[in-house]
């Protein structure tokens, strides 16, 4: 398994994910590029406090101001503008499994300071519960109330997002 993101939160997986004749790992294999997110690196089963998380990193094609906006405002407007339109799409491509406890989305933006230096890149996670990812696609919950309950990092530290708190 390859090491992405904030490796050092991201435990081995057990050994029947990685069993090649597991039906989870088979679900990587599933053709993402022809939903709405183009993913940057292959889909990977990962392992999140104990549970199984499906791992999958896309690229926002947005540039943020850095002197313009903050951590929580990039963090909102790619959710909102960027993520969320696309999760009802993405779904559709993740079957039903139990053991499967949510979806582990990496966005990478751009963000370009005003001054005119070189621009850096920024990595925003989102550890979704697959129910809660269910229920938001379905209109039963709003994007806040998925947020709540979503565990939300910006290059590996944690952070609350309060969504219109930071428009």
């Amino acid at each position: 398994m390859g090491n992405r993101g904030p490796s050092d939160r991201l435990l081995e997986m057990p050994p029947e994910a990685r069993n090649l004749e597991n039906p989870r790992t088979k679900m990587v294999d599933l053709d993402w590029h022809a939903s709405t997110l183009s993913t940057t690196l292959p889909p990977e089963f990962v392992s999140f406090r104990k549970q199984v998380y499906l791992q999958i990193t896309v690229r926002n094609p947005a540039v943020f101001d850095k002197d313009r906006t903050s951590i929580y405002k990039r963090a909102a407007q790619s959710f909102d503008l960027f993520l969320a339109p696309t999760l009802k799409a993405l779904l559709a491509k993740v079957p039903p499994d139990p053991q499967l406890a949510g979806l582990d989305i990496t966005i990478l933006v751009e963000v370009s300071p005003s001054s005119g230096a070189s621009p850096s890149s920024e990595a925003l996670e989102f550890l979704c519960p697959i129910q809660l990812l269910r229920s938001f696609v379905e209109a039963e919950i709003t994007n806040q109330e998925l947020i709540n309950q979503t565990i939300v990092l910006v290059n590996g530290v944690r952070i609350a997002l309060n969504l219109q708190q930071v428009e």
